[in-house]
């Protein structure tokens, strides 16, 4: 938040790059950013669990996650919805055969 902060006191754009899977989690960047005057835009990484994992299992820039910490996240995910005040929400889906 505290970037977020620094970025509507300066003007700039930004991206909140989290993971947020609950509408709950998103709506304070979305209230900040909306009482500022921003639109904002989602970009929904629709990924099969399995996906997910498997592409998990073969990071090198960063320790794996724990897999059940993915699990959890698939359990708790609330696709985001226009109602929670994006102007628009882009869905980006896995390709068949790219790990």
């Amino acid at each position: 938040m505290a970037v977020l902060k620094t970025c509507i006191q300066d003007g700039l754009s930004f991206a909140a790059d989290n993971t947020n899977v609950t509408r709950a989690a998103r709506a304070p960047f979305i209230r900040a950013a909306k009482d500022a005057g921003y639109d904002i835009l989602c970009c929904y990484f629709d990924i099969p669990v399995r996906t997910a994992i498997g592409r998990n299992n073969h990071r090198r820039d960063k320790k794996a996650i724990p897999v059940p910490a993915i699990l959890r996240s698939a359990k708790n995910l609330e696709p985001p919805a226009l109602e929670e005040g994006f102007e628009e929400i882009r869905v980006i889906r896995a390709v068949d055969g790219i790990p």
